[in-house]
């Protein structure tokens, strides 16, 4: 479309995401962004969620696994992982995370693809 920004075409593909999308500032370790299919996969509006800090939604049994991600992502590698998270309501679920860093704001931040996968989970439990 003539006259549209370079980021719309990318803050639709954002909104439309199924999958869960969430940008960490690594200096302050918050949330600074979360698409809706974030938000909604873990309870919060899009308002509540951005300033958490990645232990209001990562359950404790997975704050090893979130460090090495961390780690690896600063390190410019990409990361997969399965974690342990937390619903706004303490309720757990098993997510997929693929973590990588990524310019936002003419600096690294690092962008999380999220994706609920405790359904499958149960159902290989059975």
């Amino acid at each position: 479309m003539q006259g549209e920004s370079k980021e719309r075409p990318y803050q639709r593909i954002y909104e439309a995401a199924g999958d869960g999308l969430i940008l960490i500032d690594p200096a302050a370790g918050l949330v600074i962004e979360a698409n809706p299919a974030a938000c909604a996969m873990h309870g919060y509006t899009r308002q509540e969620f951005i300033g958490l800090h990645p232990n209001a939604y990562i359950h404790p049994d997975s704050h090893a696994q979130f460090a090495a991600w961390l780690q690896a992502v600063q390190s410019a590698s990409v990361f997969d992982a399965t974690l342990i998270h937390v619903h706004r309501d303490g309720s757990q679920f098993t997510v997929e995370v693929r973590g990588t860093g990524c310019i936002f704001q003419e600096r690294v931040h690092l962008l999380s693809v999220v994706r609920d996968v405790s359904a499958r989970v149960q159902a290989e439990e059975l």
